[in-house]
């Protein structure tokens, strides 16, 4: 870590532990684009997180190199969104919120760490090298997503969990899920974020919540077929334009929460992967032109990218872009 990040993270160094240190992992390709924290358990700055319609999900990376002493980290924080913590890997920490550990020793990949809306009296200690990845949900989406699953107003004072350590396959999926899209293309599209962070805000609350964990579920009803036939058309006409939720939900006249998990109970997909279909499928027209290159077909249906469209269309179809066009007879 550069002295500018230790200045900026008010970070004290502390007596080495005598613990071997592990060399740093230099390269993390699928991890570069990643916004990096400038303050410990900071969301970076980004539209991501605002309430105008935008995603309601941030990602940032906390990571550093501890050559001969600890590094040790405050905060005394409110008003944050809740925090889901992704060991990227392997390293050995303690961290403590309002007094009470949370974890305290060697942190093996793939290590989850869930914090609420708050860190009274945070602090943690790294003594080995440490790449961390957050996702923050915020708590604007939480609450609509919880009023949207119980039928009934959030409580101001609900909390869904305290600070923990959690066992929680579906949280690793969706944080592998982030850095798949990172490593894919250096910026989500707000679609994508739209969805996952659906995806977070609902998993946490139907598994950790504390006031509500026998709560009976809603059965989930399919969209009308006129309100997925505007969702479908939406998608169309802007098939070459990054969209995001909010503008599918306006277009078939629901709030986002309704309009996310009733188009995957219509067509088995989320709005995202439904759009990177349509997306394919209309690449699949372009690449019979063999005056076309990879590249501008990419450009052409959406992509940002030749090797963000090439992985997409590898993950859907099954083979690159160019060895489909060969394979046509």
């Amino acid at each position: 870590m550069d002295n500018e990040a230790r200045e900026a993270n008010t970070a004290t160094r502390l007596s080495h532990t005598g613990r071997h240190v592990p060399a740093l992992v230099t390269s993390l390709p699928s991890l570069a684009h990643i916004p990096a924290e400038r303050r410990w358990r900071e969301p970076p700055h980004s539209p991501s997180l605002t309430a105008d319609g935008g995603a309601r999900l941030s990602v940032s990376m906390w990571s550093g190199r501890i050559d001969r002493a600890a590094l040790e980290v405050q905060a005394d924080l409110a008003d944050l969104p809740y925090t889901v913590s992704y060991a990227v890997r392997c390293t050995n920490l303690s961290l403590s919120i309002a007094g009470r550990s949370v974890i305290d020793g060697d942190v093996v990949p793939g290590t989850i760490v869930l914090t609420g809306p708050a860190l009274p009296n945070a602090r943690a200690i790294y003594r080995e090298d440490y790449a961390i990845l957050r996702a923050f949900v915020s708590p604007a989406t939480v609450t609509e997503c919880y009023e949207d699953i119980s039928g009934r107003p959030a409580d101001p004072s609900m909390e869904l969990f305290g600070p923990q350590e959690a066992d929680d396959k579906v949280l690793r999926h969706l944080m592998t899920s982030l850095m798949r899209a990172f490593a894919d293309d250096a910026a989500p599209s707000r679609l994508f974020l739209d969805s996952l962070s659906i995806s977070f805000a609902a998993h946490l609350i139907g598994r950790y919540h504390l006031k509500q964990e026998h709560s009976p579920k809603r059965k989930l009803s399919p969209l009308t077929p006129w309100r997925l036939n505007r969702a479908k058309a939406f998608i169309d006409a802007h098939l070459q334009q990054p969209i995001a939720l909010a503008d599918l939900s306006a277009a078939a006249g629901l709030s986002r929460m309704h309009f996310a998990a009733q188009f995957k109970a219509s067509t088995g997909m989320s709005p995202h992967m439904y759009f990177l279909q349509c997306r394919v499928h209309a690449s699949k027209r372009l690449l019979l032109d063999p005056e076309r290159s990879i590249r501008d077909v990419a450009i052409s249906v959406g992509f940002k990218s030749e090797t963000h469209f090439i992985n997409v269309f590898r993950r859907l179809v099954g083979e690159a872009p160019g060895r489909w066009r060969r394979a046509v007879p």
